[in-house]
């Protein structure tokens, strides 16, 4: 990808065998604001060049180029660039069996903050873990990769939260989701599967997950739609496959969560 090419976004894919996979997601130039929402692994994320700003818990964040942010799965956030010029970021996306496997989590509250952070040395040793990644040097992610993400949880900027106690038709309707994230469910849908008024479902998913049942269903089908094309379908067939009602919709909503349209990311096909 050309460095000064205009909002153009890459995503790689390296897999660690048994423990799982860490995805390298690199945008270059982008302008775009990214409307709410959340990812379903660790985000940890450097910002390259120019600013960016980002929505957590209720409180917008200057990210200057050089700093390291780290993000929890599941944690609702928005994100727009701060300036005309755009910005450049690197983001490293791990999945949840590559942390269960490097038992990263031995404190369940640091592995639920988010991070911040100017550290020249953890900039340092993302920056070699990205380029492992791009070139599939897994034993350097088994070998660094538990160490770094503790150096990271160290130096949390938030206070961990109270947690709520668990909601299991929450875990249900999430579940629910994913299997039927091919077409769009109704809340009435929904609220029968829990016992629960269409009203008040969302109101409980609201305040569980950060958006609405259907904004969630949504960024699960786009997930799946990087899945798909970087396996080769083209638009149209990954549009009707996910229930979009044509291509131009399709597109039209990728634009919103990914910031680039389809054709603008360049994707390589997840490793068997």
């Amino acid at each position: 990808m050309k460095e000064n090419d205009p909002d153009l976004r890459e995503l790689r894919q390296v897999s660690l065998d048994a423990f799982g996979s860490v995805r390298a997601l690199r945008g270059e130039g982008i302008r775009h604001a990214f409307s709410r929402h959340f990812h379903a692994s660790l985000c940890v994320g450097l910002v390259r060049e120019g600013e960016r700003s980002l929505l957590v818990r209720g409180r917008w964040y200057e990210l200057g180029a050089g700093t390291l942010f780290l993000l929890p799965s599941g944690e609702p956030h928005e994100c727009r660039c701060s300036g005309e010029r755009g910005h450049a970021y690197k983001i490293l996306l791990w999945s949840s069996s590559f942390l269960e496997n490097l038992k990263v989590h031995s404190s369940e509250a640091l592995s639920e903050t988010p991070v911040f952070s100017e550290d020249p040395f953890l900039r340092k040793e993302f920056l070699e873990l990205f380029a492992a990644c791009l070139e599939r040097e897994s034993s350097l992610f088994l070998e660094r990769g538990a160490s770094f993400l503790q150096k990271c949880f160290s130096r949390s900027s938030f206070l961990p939260e109270e947690k709520e106690p668990p909601d299991q038709r929450m875990h249900l309707l999430e579940r629910y989701l994913a299997a039927h994230s091919h077409r769009r469910v109704a809340l009435e849908e929904l609220g029968a599967l829990c016992s629960l008024s269409p009203w008040y479902l969302q109101r409980l998913f609201l305040r569980r997950f950060g958006m609405s049942p259907d904004e969630y269903a949504t960024m699960l089908r786009i997930r799946k739609s990087v899945d798909f094309l970087a396996q080769g379908r083209s638009c149209v067939d990954t549009a009707l496959d996910l229930g979009f009602a044509d291509q131009s919709h399709f597109s039209r909503i990728f634009r919103k969560i990914m910031g680039v349209p389809p054709g603008k990311m360049r994707l390589e096909e997840p490793p068997l």
